[in-house]
């Protein structure tokens, strides 16, 4: 028991000192040069996508679940509930 609490605190306290140092370390990095590696204009492919000949028209409702989720999942949680009660 007395070398289970020894180690504990031994690890409480790495760990804290551990965490103290990363905190105060300075994780400033030096800036690097641009590097122009896209060969093509983003802005004029986002501007030609916002045209207004692409508009999105609002889709039809689908009613695909024939059944009603909530009447179902209320009733199994009411009959799990019995049974754990």
């Amino acid at each position: 028991m007395k070398t289970k609490l020894h180690n504990t605190i031994i690890i409480i306290m790495l760990s804290v000192i551990i965490t103290v140092n990363v905190i105060e370390s300075d994780f400033t990095f030096q800036d690097e040069p641009y590097i122009d590696d896209i060969p093509f204009s983003t802005e004029i492919i986002f501007n030609t996508l916002t045209n207004d000949e692409y508009k999105i028209e609002e889709e039809d409702y689908i009613n695909d679940i024939p059944f009603n989720t909530f009447k179902i999942a209320t009733d199994d949680n009411e009959d799990v509930c019995a049974k754990i009660c």
